[in-house]
């Protein structure tokens, strides 16, 4: 059980009964928001989206950025 939970998010979901498919794009959009107002003080564009990445099941990500559009990519 987490000790501490936002408002809004499930924080004591049990794995077995949780959706993971059909619940994780609205836990990480959530999520997103929240981490862009507290941590990012509502600086990230409104174009961040978090977008799943099929070939990733077994690391943390891996990040990608592009000078010239200044532009980056977290898988």
């Amino acid at each position: 059980m987490v000790e501490r939970c936002y408002p809004n998010l499930p924080c004591n979901f049990i794995s077995s009964t949780f959706k993971l498919k059909e619940k994780r794009q609205e836990l990480a959009n959530k999520l997103l928001a929240i981490f862009n107002q507290d941590i990012f003080s509502s600086q990230l564009s409104e174009k961040t989206s978090v977008i799943w990445s099929r070939r990733l099941i077994a690391t943390a990500g891996h990040c990608t950025t592009r000078r010239t559009t200044r532009t980056a990519a977290i898988q």
